[in-house]
C-alpha cells in the first residue's frame, strides 16, 4: 500500500498490510487486462525482491521458496531479479 493510504478493515481473510513509498511502491508494476479492465499488479521478480526485503517479517524460508518456485516455473530468470539488492528502491 502507499505509505499514506488507510489500511482496509477486513475480518476474513486475515491481511497483513505493508506500506511502501516512492520508488519502492511504484517499481515492478505490470498492467494486465481482466474483462477489459486494466489491473495493476506487481511482477514476479518484484514480489520475490520484496519478500527478501521483508524477510524478517515473512521469514527467509518463504522468500527462498518463492525464489525457487519462480525460477523453477520459469516465471522469472536470475537477471530479472535485482543483483545483490543494488537495484532495490528504498
Amino acid at each position: 500500500m502507499p505509505g499514506t493510504a488507510l489500511a482496509p478493515k477486513m475480518e476474513h481473510p486475515s491481511v497483513h498490510v505493508v506500506r511502501f513509498s516512492g520508488d519502492a511502491f511504484a517499481t515492478g508494476i505490470e498492467v494486465h487486462s481482466v474483462d477489459d479492465i486494466p489491473l495493476r499488479v506487481y511482477g514476479v521478480a518484484q514480489t520475490v525482491a520484496d519478500l527478501f526485503k521483508m524477510r524478517n517479517k515473512v521469514g527467509l524460508d518463504i522468500a527462498m521458496e518463492a525464489l525457487r518456485e519462480a525460477l523453477r516455473s520459469r516465471k522469472t530468470t536470475p537477471p530479472g531479479n535485482p543483483k545483490n539488492g543494488q537495484d532495490l528502491p528504498g
